[in-house]
């Protein structure tokens, strides 16, 4: 009896328990409680102390069965216990017992729920120890501060000793969370590290995603996704690495979505990944048949990511059961900026059998594309800086079954064409549909040196009937025939029909083998051609150019003229012959010209037209960046009324005979034409009727002039009236035809004027002369001698135009504002004196026309 109560109080003085065992209760001042229920037996034999608890009721919590067995002679023995505590006791006891310095582990603790149920065992040998806890079924849960939800411990199993620690089988919940199977080792000592961690994870991303992107440190990250939901199975394979070194820890993490939804800024819909998995170890992402779907497109996606933390990346992937609609066609097509006119039609299926991406940034691919009743397009492509190769690209259906190919080295062009294409398949392959008929067929290899265009060679032969290439160039271009062979250095043009936004020209020819660039020699015949279409638009504004604009660079002066084309890819000639050349509803025929080609100049002689019934040569130099022009015109005796109607789109309708004389030159850019024109004009026209002059007109009809005459003086109406003479010469510079000199004698009226006329914007400011005629007038002018005894002098009216000289103003000027130069002209034409008359209009004063007005 002695020895079991010895034994019992040594017991409890090392359990930190005092007090006797009457009735089965102790003090345990540690705790401050009282333990109620005590019971027990203790045995001692051959110095083995063994103890037998029945148990114990401490608060809430209690202890079950359990036994433990001590050897005095070895220091050595073993105890088991069984236990039911109370967590929020449980915490609040922890809290009390443990020294200040292991208290603060405990501080991010808010709260502690439930009960944890369970057996501890612990063994002593030689001064060694093991401890080991089970829990079983529990509903133990914890508030932490930094987690929104709390954390419960279900169930599991923990092990320690002075140098290892582990964990298996734990498995509980953070919030709508669940964690399983999980299972850890570690070592302890100096230098702390996981030898082994696993275990499998329930994430409900739809509670989660909130209070990930609350965090400052993840705000920046998820700032463009707008939500996350659906949930993800995360399995911890495998986790080992020293706890000091987090970059040096290894693990295999292997994630299956279900159902995640994901919201981003830059995207027209949410994203729906679901299925398959993806795998996750330092080194390497693997992907395994990863479903993910947006607005109407989906894809199935596997593949590898290998050194994505590293600087030499590697990507191979696959694509199977992919899918596109028209909604996703459309959002792709708009953020990628290619032409609406080749946007594919939808829907379309597609696979990736193999794309793979290196560190060198070199892209490998072999796709296939299935359109909806369309054809399927197979491509083999391979692509790096500097270098693109497809090595394949076949498009078949039921009546096209054509293989393309396209490699592109060190400005070294390869392309190859062989096989049959019909133009009706490429409409099955587009949104925009266009029932076109064209086909073209052969075999053709093509080999183009971008660098020394001599080494240029094709090989085969190629046909093509009605091929529309609209849709491909942006450009209104088709080629209606083509008849081509090859053998190397030569290719032969049989025959070459290109429609060029209905401009149509027939091509017949060789093209050489240079030592630079191919050398052309060919024959080019066309109905007719109007420029306009072909041309660029122009780059002045309508808005007049001051004179010394043109000392100054601008816009239209740096412009290339036909740019992309420069250096031209071919040299030689063209001889050229068409029925008409058309600009501006200005038509040249016949026209028959030779276009020489050099590397950066563009050369075309016209040899023989006619522009409004004038015959004149005519020489344009193309540059990337100028053009120069010249022409001379030269006519004699040739009627003037189709010529005066053709040159002012039926402005003017003037009849009788002319004669003219130009030498024009223009140089610049192609917006600069006009401004920089220069050359001289004579013109003179004899013994005809005008009908229609809107500049005569106008100043016929000014108040200050129609008062002059008895009856209201000449008046232009269909019948018009005749004139005896109309004299201009001047010339040409920055932008505008300055009038030297410009008279109109009939019988009725005589004109004198000079002044300018804008080419730009067709602006005007001439000063005129209007002298009425009498008979008196015309028979003194008749006899000029006679005129000078008798004192005949022409009375003249001075005045202003301005305006568009298509329908100018006319104002009444002071006789102060005529010059001595304009007077002697109204002298010279009319042989008598001239005497300057105030405008007769006392209705406004006298005005002198500003120098710009």
């Amino acid at each position: 009896a002695k020895a079991e109560t010895w034994a019992t109080l040594f017991a409890l003085e090392h359990l930190g328990l005092s007090g006797t065992l009457a009735n089965g209760v102790v003090v345990a001042p540690m705790v401050e409680r009282e333990v109620s229920g005590l019971g027990g037996h203790v045995e001692l034999a051959d110095a083995m102390v063994t103890l037998t608890a029945a148990g114990a009721q401490l608060g809430r919590s209690r202890i079950a069965d359990g036994a433990a067995h001590y050897s005095l002679r070895d220091k050595g023995g073993s105890a088991s216990i069984g236990f039911d505590l109370d967590c929020a006791q449980g915490l609040d006891l922890a809290r009390g017992v443990m020294p200040q310095a292991s208290r603060d582990a405990l501080k991010d603790l808010e709260s502690a729920s439930g009960r944890l149920k369970g057996n501890a065992t612990l063994a002593l040998t030689h001064g060694d120890w093991k401890a080991s806890v089970d829990i079983g079924r529990s509903d133990a849960a914890v508030r932490v501060r930094q987690l929104p939800w709390p954390v419960s411990l279900h169930g599991g199993r923990a092990s320690a000793s002075p140098d290892r620690v582990g964990l298996s089988g734990i498995h509980g919940a953070l919030g709508t969370s669940s964690f399983e199977d999980v299972a850890a080792q570690l070592t302890l000592g100096r230098k702390p590290r996981i030898d082994a961690a696993s275990g499998r994870v329930a994430l409900s991303l739809t509670a989660l995603y909130p209070w990930l992107k609350s965090q400052k440190q993840l705000a920046e990250p998820l700032h463009d996704f707008g939500a996350i939901t659906g949930n993800a199975r995360v399995s911890l394979n495998a986790l080992t690495g020293p706890l000091d070194q987090p970059s040096a820890i290894a693990y295999d993490v292997t994630v299956q979505p279900e159902h995640v939804r994901v919201e981003m800024n830059q995207l027209p819909g949410p994203v729906t990944i679901d299925g398959g998995a993806v795998s996750i170890d330092p080194r390497t992402v693997k992907f395994d048949r990863v479903g993910a779907q947006m607005l109407n497109a989906r894809v199935l996606l596997s593949g590898t990511i290998r050194d994505y933390r590293g600087k030499r990346l590697q990507v191979a992937a696959a694509v199977a059961d992919g899918a596109i609609g028209e909604k996703s066609m459309q959002w792709i097509w708009q953020r990628t900026g290619a032409p609406a006119r080749l946007e594919p039609k939808t829907p379309l299926r597609f696979a990736v059998e193999r794309v793979t991406w290196g560190p060198d940034q070199a892209l490998d691919a072999q796709a296939r594309v299935q359109f909806d009743a369309g054809p399927t397009v197979t491509v083999a492509a391979a692509w790096q800086p500097g270098v693109l190769d497809v090595r394949q690209l076949h498009i078949k259906d039921a009546i096209t079954d054509v293989t393309l190919g396209l490699q592109s080295k060190d400005r070294l062009l390869h392309a190859r064409f062989s096989g049959s294409l019909f133009a009706h398949s490429l409409d099955a392959m587009l949104k925009r549909t266009h029932e076109h008929s064209g086909h073209m067929a052969g075999d053709m290899h093509l080999t183009l040196d971008l660098e020394r265009r001599g080494r240029t060679t094709a090989n085969g032969s190629l046909q093509a009937d009605a091929v529309d290439f609209s849709r491909l160039l942006g450009q209104p271009v088709k080629l209606d025939r083509l008849d081509v062979t090859a053998d190397g250095s030569v290719l032969r043009i049989r025959e070459a029909v290109v429609n060029w936004a209905q401009q149509v020209a027939t091509i017949k020819g060789e093209v050489k083998r240079g030592e630079r660039e191919p050398i052309i020699t060919a024959e080019v015949d066309s109905p007719g051609i109007v420029l306009d279409a072909l041309l660029p638009a122009e780059e002045e504004t309508a808005e007049q150019t001051p004179p010394d604009a043109a000392r100054k660079p601008t816009r239209a002066q740096g412009a290339r003229v036909f740019p992309g084309l420069w250096p031209l890819p071919v040299t030689g000639h063209l001889k050229v012959r068409a029925r008409f050349i058309e600009y501006q509803d200005r038509r040249v025929e016949p026209v028959s010209a030779t276009l020489t080609l050099a590397e950066r100049q563009i050369q075309f002689d016209l040899h023989n037209a006619q522009l409004c019934g004038v015959s004149f040569p005519l020489r344009v130099e193309f540059e990337p960046r100028y053009v120069t022009a010249s022409v001379r015109i030269v006519a004699r005796q040739q009627q003037l009324e189709d010529t005066a109607r053709c040159f002012s789109d039926r402005r003017v309708l003037i009849t009788g005979d002319f004669d003219a004389s130009a030498d024009l030159k223009t140089q610049g850019s192609f917006g600069e034409r006009l401004k920089n024109l220069q050359g001289t004009v004579h013109f003179e026209a004899r013994d005809g009727r005008v009908m229609k002059f809107a500049l005569l007109g106008n100043i016929l009809a000014a108040k200050d002039v129609s008062a002059l005459f008895k009856g209201g003086g000449p008046q232009l109406t269909k019948e018009g009236f005749t004139y005896r003479k109309l004299r201009a010469n001047g010339h040409f510079e920055g932008g505008r035809f300055i009038m030297e000199e410009l008279t109109f004698d009939s019988s009725a009226v005589g004109l004198a004027a000079t002044g300018w006329i804008s080419l730009l914007d067709r602006k005007t400011h001439l000063t005129v002369l209007v002298a009425p005629f009498s008979s008196l007038d015309r028979l003194v002018r008749a006899i000029p001698i006679v005129g000078y005894i008798i004192g005949g002098t022409l009375t003249s009216v001075p005045i202003g135009v301005s305006g568009d000289i298509r329908d100018p103003r006319v104002v009444p000027l002071g006789p102060r504002a005529i010059g001595s130069e304009l007077t002697g002209i109204l002298t010279r034409t009319f042989k008598l004196p001239a005497k300057l008359l105030a405008p007769l209009s006392t209705s406004q004063e006298p005005k002198t026309l500003p120098a710009e007005e």
